[in-house]
C-alpha cells in the first residue's frame, strides 16, 4: 500500500506523540513484553510508522508470518520502529518501581491519552484517503503487498 503523508500532517503528529512521550516514563526499545501482533493503528500512524522504513525491509516485514510478536520486532526482541511507534505502543511504560502495569495509572494521565487518541483520530479523518479511515490491525494494513 503506497502510504503518504504531508509535512504539516508528520509536524502535528510528532507534537500529538511529543505530549504523550513528555509525560510518561516508556519501556526501551529493548522490552518487548507487550508487543503483539494485533495491534491497531490509524492511517496517518501507520503512514508515519514506515516512513523511516526502506521497501526492502516492508517486504521482508510483509512475510514475516511470526504469530504473537509484533513484525516489527527483531530477532532480540528489539523494536526497530521505536521511535515511530503508533499511539497504542506509546501507551504503554514501566512504572516508577520497574514493573509493567503494575501501579495505578492517574486521572490525569487517563485524560491525556484520551485527548491524544481523539486527537490521532481527527488528523486522521482530516488526511487519510476515504478507504482508510477509522483503525484497522497492523498486518491488515500490510495486506496488498
Amino acid at each position: 500500500m503506497l502510504v503518504q503523508l504531508s509535512e504539516d500532517a508528520v509536524k502535528r503528529l510528532e507534537n500529538i506523540y511529543k505530549k504523550i512521550d513528555d509525560k510518561k516514563k516508556f519501556c526501551s526499545a529493548n522490552c518487548s513484553r507487550c508487543c503483539v501482533d494485533n495491534i491497531e493503528m490509524t492511517y496517518v500512524e501507520f503512514a508515519y510508522l514506515i516512513k523511516g522504513i526502506n521497501e526492502k525491509q516492508i517486504k521482508g516485514l510483509c512475510s514475516k508470518n511470526k504469530k504473537g510478536g509484533c513484525i516489527f520486532l527483531d530477532d532480540k526482541g528489539k523494536c526497530i520502529a521505536y521511535e515511530r511507534r503508533p499511539w497504542i505502543c506509546r501507551n504503554f511504560r514501566r512504572f516508577e518501581n520497574g514493573k509493567c502495569g503494575s501501579e495505578r495509572i492517574h486521572e490525569g494521565e487517563i485524560t491525556d491519552n484520551f485527548i491524544a487518541e481523539m486527537d490521532i483520530t481527527r488528523l486522521n479523518n482530516e488526511v487519510a484517503p476515504a478507504n482508510c479511515k477509522g483503525i484497522r490491525k497492523l498486518r491488515e494494513w500490510f495486506e496488498p503487498c
